[in-house]
């Protein structure tokens, strides 16, 4: 499990739910594993939801979680914090300067509403050269990670339609971003909380009929994310590509009702890959269920940058 850097071929990439940074950074748990991610599983590029942070907080917290992952001179960071509500949603991408050449910016996805104000999504960029082993800008395909933190349809279910509506509904317009940068030589991979479990098998309890009118599990949702896979977008499941139909393997529980013991969960974390992706660049897909520290648990992916 070795880092990618110049002449590599391989890249680790996790993405995790951390439920509010600042408190996670205070609990050893979370702490550990963050070290663990790096000091076991070799990671690249972390990709961080619900971050919570208001701008103001993010030098102190940025220089917090560099310690926790062994030190600043190692890394290097990109925060998108929501200026519609304070505590609340906010993603960050964090990668490794020997990575290669590589750039991360907020990427909109729908700036006439609040929810493109609510830090949902950046875009992280890795030039050609660098994903072929070399230095600098150039020639060959471009590797594109999309952290997301995809709207939460509610408890009432106020945010539903905003989320699934098949023209202007947020899960639309995302999709139309992602095609904006799957083009060309770029090789696209969304990373990140899609905030529904797609299939049966991605949740416990599918045959209680309450999970039709709960946020993550109704048919809306579901119908929606089956969009990100059909064409014209074509995205694959990167966790099926390599597991099949694998059960329990759930990404979210609830703490409220202390499900993780008895592994009563949901799948709503994602690797969803872009069209361009060949099949043989996925190594490896891991959910780190024993990894804690947050009601998410870390997942992990690694790519042969030579197949891409």
């Amino acid at each position: 499990a070795g880092a990618a850097g110049p002449g590599a071929r391989r890249l680790r990439a996790a993405s995790w739910n951390v439920a509010g940074l600042r408190g996670l950074l205070r609990r050893e748990e979370g702490r550990s594993t963050l070290r663990r991610l790096v000091d076991e599983e070799g990671v690249d590029v972390l990709m961080l939801q619900e971050t919570k942070l208001q701008e103001s907080h993010v030098a102190e917290v940025e220089a917090a979680l560099y310690e926790a992952l062994g030190g600043g001179e190692a890394w290097r960071a990109a925060w998108a914090c929501s200026t519609a509500r304070k505590g609340y949603a906010g993603v960050s991408t964090l990668w490794r300067r020997r990575v290669g050449d590589a750039a991360c910016r907020p990427l909109s996805v729908d700036p006439a509403h609040e929810a493109d104000r609510e830090g949902r999504a950046l875009l992280w960029e890795l030039s050609g050269a660098s994903a072929a082993g070399g230095g600098g800008g150039g020639g060959g395909p471009r590797l594109k990670l999309i952290n997301v933190y995809v709207p939460n349809s509610g408890a009432d279910l106020q945010r539903l339609e905003y989320r699934t509506d098949r023209a202007a509904g947020w899960d639309a317009r995302f999709r139309a971003a992602i095609a904006a940068q799957a083009t060309g030589e770029s090789r696209v991979c969304v990373c990140g909380d899609m905030n529904v479990a797609h299939e049966d098998v991605d949740f416990h309890n599918p045959a209680e009929r309450r999970t039709l009118t709960q946020a993550g599990t109704t048919p809306e949702e579901r119908a929606s994310l089956r969009c990100f896979l059909a064409p014209p977008l074509g995205m694959r499941d990167a966790f099926r590509q390599v597991h099949g139909r694998a059960a329990g393997q759930y990404t979210y529980w609830s703490q409220r009702a202390r499900a993780r013991p008895a592994n009563r969960g949901l799948r709503i974390d994602y690797f969803l890959l872009a069209s361009g992706v060949p099949p043989a660049a996925v190594v490896d897909v891991q959910h780190l269920q024993e990894m804690h520290g947050s009601d998410h648990c870390p997942i992990l992916l690694e790519l042969d940058l030579a197949r891409l």
